[in-house]
């Protein structure tokens, strides 16, 4: 495609938010990461979702365009269309001014631009904000979508990149770390890019999936992680 499509105004499963200005710091388990994995020096997350707990998705939501639901320790989304929506979900926690995100997340069959990703709001409506994108094809992307009109602004668009594993059933760590109005994206704990952009805050976070082939193509997150950074 040479336009983004823009993503559609999905409902939240679950009701807005409450901001928590301080997370609960929930026990982790230490990981070894090789040297030069950004995981290697960040330690214990400040906050982290497993999926265990209801409290956290609370409620499974399913509508013509989209499935979202906690099951067996992991979060399922599936898109039920091909025509480019996204559904996404946003998690209770406000962010602080500098902080990483990383979630894990395994494919099931899919191709070329299907895509799920992280998404960074300004409120807690989910209804414009930041997208980054890893598609099934192993390119990856960066989009504002200011939810007014239809049109999306690509920061960065359709990239290739090694360090993400193509195709279904795949299994890739997806990472975005901002520091003030400065992002850096990441693949599997290496750097793939950094840019600048102020044009909205980033106080929320939450994950979607959209399709551009595969009606129903799904993807599990087993786990997803936030550091408030110096």
């Amino acid at each position: 495609p040479t336009q983004a499509p823009a993503p559609t105004n999905t409902p939240q499963p679950t009701a807005p938010p409450t901001k928590t200005s301080t997370p609960t710091r929930s026990p982790v388990p230490t990981a070894t990461f090789a040297p030069g994995d950004i995981r290697a020096g960040l330690g214990a997350p400040t906050w982290r979702d497993t999926f265990d707990d209801p409290q956290t998705w609370s409620n499974d939501y399913e509508d013509e365009r989209v499935i979202l639901k906690r099951q067996d320790g992991k979060f399922f989304m599936t898109a039920k269309t091909d025509k480019y929506v996204v559904g996404w979900a946003l998690t209770p926690v406000e962010t602080a001014q500098n902080f990483y995100i990383e979630m894990d997340v395994t494919t099931h069959t899919c191709a070329k631009l299907d895509r799920y990703g992280i998404m960074l709001s300004p409120t807690t409506r989910a209804n414009k904000g930041y997208m980054f994108n890893f598609f099934c094809d192993g390119h990856y992307s960066l989009w504002t979508w200011d939810g007014v009109d239809e049109e999306v602004n690509q920061l960065l668009a359709w990239v290739p990149s090694k360090l993400i594993k193509a195709g279904s059933n795949q299994t890739n760590r997806i990472g975005i770390k901002v520091v003030n109005d400065h992002f850096y994206l990441y693949a599997n704990g290496s750097l793939l890019f950094d840019l600048v952009d102020d044009s909205m805050e980033k106080d929320y976070f939450g994950v979607f999936i959209g399709a551009q082939v595969t009606p129903g193509f799904t993807a599990e997150v087993g786990e997803l992680d936030y550091w408030e950074l110096p």
